[in-house]
Formats: C-alpha cells, structure tokens, sequence
C-alpha cells in the first residue's frame, strides 16, 4: 500500500446514526427540562421560606431586647423594603440584607401573595402569609407549609 491511499475499512459512525442520537437527546432534554424547572423554582421558594424563618427569629431577637415592646404589630414581606430603620440595622447585622433600606430577599416568581409575617412585640404573636402553586398558608400561625 503506498502512503497517499486511503484504507477504505476505516469504521466511523454514519450520518444517520448520528441524526437518530441527536433525535434522542432532543426528545430527553424536551422532557426533562420541564421538571427542572419546576424544581429550581421550588427551590427558590423553599430558600424564601428559610430566609422568612431566619428574618422571624431576628425580628423576635430584636424586640425582646427592647424594654417597652408597645403593642403595636410589624409587618414584613418578602420582597418589600424594611420601614424601621434600627430594625433593617438588626437584619444587616444578621446578614439577611446587606444594607439598611434594601428589600427583603425574594427568590421565587411564582408567589401571590409573596411570604410575609405581621409580629406582635407585646404578645409574641405571628400571624404568616404566602400561597403558590407548591407552598400554602393553611395555617396563618405556621409558616407556609408544602402542599
């Protein structure tokens, strides 16, 4: 055999089979991307409900060390900008937000109403908010639970 010919046994794949193969991968990523959307979202809303949890901890912390707590009630919502100034200060601290007059962390997009939670200093009461298609508020003294 001399060096400029060509072995003719040389097996690769054909172009028909390589057009199946891609079919095949486009069929899987069309059923699959579907799902995993869904679960990055839910994901997303289940991080909210922690950073809620974590915002409710830091809003009791802060009135308990408050001598004259009054009786009136705060309210916060994901998404939404702190109006009490040394209570956005506590959460800077805490590292929920990273500087006072920032909103609130919000991750997921499919909220309605996003998560919220209206505290009472004087009796320690929570009253929690929140609904989507994969959280629900069934309960207004529970944060909202899967459904």
């Amino acid at each position: 055999m001399k060096k400029n010919e060509v072995k003719m046994n040389n097996k690769g794949f054909s172009l028909v089979e390589l057009i199946v193969v891609i079919a095949i991968m486009a069929v899987l990523v069309g059923v699959l991307a579907p799902l995993f959307i869904r679960y990055v979202e839910k994901s997303r809303q289940s991080t909210d409900l922690q950073n809620l949890d974590s915002i409710v901890t830091v809003v009791e912390a802060y009135y308990a060390d408050k001598e004259n707590t009054g009786s009136t009630s705060v309210r916060f919502t994901l998404g939404e900008t702190v109006t009490d100034t040394n209570l956005a200060n506590e959460l800077v601290a805490a590292g929920v937000i990273k500087a006072a007059g920032d909103k609130l962390p919000l991750k997921g997009t499919k909220w309605n109403p996003a998560p919220s939670c209206e505290y009472t200093p004087s009796t320690g009461g929570k009253t929690y908010g929140g609904k989507s298609s994969y959280y629900d508020t069934t309960d207004t003294n529970q944060p909202p639970k899967a459904i």
